[in-house]
């Protein structure tokens, strides 16, 4: 970088540093900044003390400013920045317990302010609000910037710092929080699940990305290679949806408002165009997209070693070239979704590689940045706003942050990607979930969705089952569902008869379970489907008997009646291995799709007969007439008392959006159709 540059980078972060002194706004013990927050239509200049939007988030920056200067006005910002955050954070009521965009932001800054002063003091401090705080529940959430997996990073920072045992107990609750929360895909793994996406996200900010970066880092600090094979589990996931003619990474979101949306969704659910549900998008920037899931490729290619990370790391960097460099596409200099937080790709493969040819491409950026602030006069926030805002991942701080972190890469840390220090810990044991071998973990993930198979292979085979869980490891790169598969139909095999008959039974079934949920094609088209199926059950059942009687139904194609023979009740395993003879009964279910696991329900042979009526589309009265010969030795008197029975029965399965009107659902949901893109 020669001297113009360099100086002319430290004078913008320097201007922009006094500028936003000058909005610092007093409010006893400290000062604040303001920052703009959009919410529908409305726009606010609200406070708060997180990284993202908050005033840590300017301290942090402030922190950089002080040491690139030594100037004392920034390093009074930083101390006065904190009085005030921290006593905001204990007044406030309701905080989540996030790191970045909650009050975990109050202790990870606190770190970095004692780094910055040597004073023991704000570490104590880091660590009071820590403990205090990790009383309340964790984030719902489990992705980075909102979530368990955030706070998680944040604890372990904490502990690198300060050695703390009893932070320990609660990374290691943590890790456990987020180990039973994954979702098997058909690759790979997942988190986070809503009816607003149409799978799991891929991405840094909310998406299995990001995710994997927390799994990467706790296992080069555990030194445990159970938490790199979670961290490319997540990585593998995400790769099914790179999209080769886009050249990025598919976003998966699809609604943001269901009430301004819902005329779209039912225009396109009516007319059957799945492409509606199905379509992703596609989005370069941090949070979502090729710039930030190369940051954590190139991470990966650090830590692991493995050449795979790196080459989808130059995919993600030539992308961003193209978006960044040559065509100038986003519409913001930000962070979060902006030129500075894609420039940090660059940044990041230059430090990993050592390739000028990266330094160049963030500088390049930056000079983009520095040319936008001429030709408009301000930088525009990272919001729907006009304007410039304050904050760090939206605003004019972290275009500051940016300039400093490409004056002293080696010196300025990435907040975009903040990593561990080196050294590692390794007195883990009595911690069971942070001692966990990659067998453990499997087994774990595998007992959600086949309990039963894994208790009888506890019963029959314990030896066998034992010594397969303690043989994985994490360089096999076989998909865990389809390895645990091919050992189980062998296993099978060298059981006794009536075990064979029981394990088969039960695996099978629970095969079928998790096929049915991996393969729902969209989960905002199920979450669509489901409500219009229970606003259409409450006109249906004001039916009168006459009426519904003449309306064609039938059971959702999503759903799969199914049976299993046991010699015990389905609900009851313990049942199965009675020292009786094997006699086997059928028992009767119905499978049926949601967005956590496949649900099942037990069925009477009664209701079994029922629903079996209606796999086809019919008329409910001849649905019941069908019924009706299934069921011997009615006398003629009975008949209409049946038939009301049987019309019962119809009407609670509409109620339970297990019958509908196949005219009005033309979508089903379960599909094996690959994922579109535009």
């Amino acid at each position: 970088m020669n001297s113009s540059l360099r100086q002319l980078l430290l004078k913008e972060a320097i201007r922009i540093g006094d500028d936003l002194l000058s909005k610092a706004e007093i409010e006893p013990p400290g000062i604040l900044w303001r920052s703009v927050e959009v919410q529908g239509e409305e726009m606010n200049w609200n406070k708060s003390e997180n990284i993202y939007q908050g005033v840590c988030g300017l301290v942090l920056f402030f922190i950089q400013l002080y040491k690139q200067t030594a100037e004392e006005r920034y390093l009074q910002a930083v101390l006065e920045g904190m009085q005030w955050a921290e006593r905001y954070s204990t007044a406030s009521a309701g905080g989540t317990n996030a790191f970045l965009t909650g009050r975990m932001s109050v202790p990870f800054t606190y770190l970095q302010v004692y780094e910055l002063t040597g004073q023991k003091l704000y570490l104590q401090k880091a660590l009071e609000l820590t403990r205090k705080w990790l009383q309340d529940p964790p984030p719902a959430l489990k992705e980075y910037i909102n979530g368990t997996a955030g706070t998680l990073l944040c604890l372990v920072h904490l502990h690198a710092a300060s050695g703390e045992k009893w932070l320990l107990e609660h990374i290691n609750q943590y890790a456990g929080l987020l180990l039973d929360h994954c979702y098997l895909g058909k690759q790979g793994l997942y988190w986070d699940r809503s009816p607003v996406n149409i799978h799991g996200l891929c991405g840094l900010s909310h998406g299995a990305s990001g995710v994997g970066f927390v799994w990467l880092e706790l296992g080069n600090y555990f030194t445990n290679p159970a938490f790199y094979w979670l961290a490319e589990q997540a990585f593998a996931y995400e790769s099914q949806y790179y999209h080769t003619q886009l050249h990025n990474w598919c976003d998966l979101r699809k609604i943001l408002s269901f009430a301004q949306e819902e005329p779209a969704m039912r225009k396109a659910y009516e007319k059957g165009e799945r492409s509606y549900f199905t379509q992703g998008a596609s989005m370069n920037a941090w949070c979502h997209g090729a710039a930030g899931i190369g940051l954590v490729r190139l991470r990966a290619y650090e830590v692991l070693g493995k050449y795979l990370y790196l080459e989808e790391a130059r995919l993600a960097l030539e992308h961003t070239r193209l978006t960044d460099i040559q065509a100038h596409q986003l519409c913001s200099p930000t962070l979060c979704h902006g030129s500075a937080g894609n420039a940090e790709l660059f940044l990041k493969a230059y430090e990993v590689t050592y390739e000028p040819a990266y330094l160049e491409m963030a500088l390049k950026i930056a000079e983009q940045i520095l040319q936008w602030k001429k030709d408009k006069g301000m930088y525009c926030s990272g919001t729907r706003y006009a304007g410039e805002d304050t904050s760090l991942f939206l605003g004019n701080a972290g275009i500051g942050y940016f300039f400093l972190r490409l004056l002293e890469p080696q010196n300025v840390p990435s907040i975009l990607l903040p990593s561990l220090p080196v050294h590692t810990y390794t007195h883990k044991s009595g911690y069971a979930t942070l001692s966990m071998s990659v067998g453990d973990i499997q087994e774990r993930i595998l007992n959600k969705h086949f309990p039963r198979t894994l208790f009888l292979l506890t019963n029959f085979c314990p030896a066998e089952k034992e010594v397969y869980f303690k043989q994985q490891s994490a360089i096999s790169s076989t998909p865990v569902v389809l390895h645990f598969t091919e050992w189980i139909n062998t296993q099978i095999t060298q059981l006794l008869p009536v075990e064979q008959n029981i394990l088969r039974e039960v695996w099978q079934l629970e095969e079928k379970k998790l096929e049915r949920n991996t393969n729902i094609s969209s989960d905002v088209l199920w979450y669509y489907k489901s409500q219009l199926k229970a606003q259409r059950a409450i006109l249906l059942e004001a039916l009168p008997d006459a009426a519904l009687a003449n309306t064609r139904l039938m059971l959702d194609p999503d759903m799969q009646l199914t049976s299993v023979k046991l010699p015990g009740s389905w609900q009851h395993p313990a049942t199965w291995l009675k020292d009786d003879a094997y006699e086997a009964t059928t028992q009767y279910l119905l499978l049926m799709p949601s967005l956590d696991f496949t649900r099942e329900q037990a069925l009477s042979d009664f209701t079994y007969t029922v629903l079996a009526a209606f796999i086809e589309e019919i008329k409910v009265s001849q649905g019941i007439e069908l019924v009706l010969m299934h069921l011997d030795g009615l006398a003629d008197k009975q008949i209409p008392e049946v038939w009301q029975l049987i019309l019962s029965q119809i009407r609670h399965a509409i109620r339970s959006g297990i019958l509908l009107e196949p005219d009005r659902h033309p979508l089903p949901v379960i599909s094996r159709s690959a994922l579109a893109i535009t």
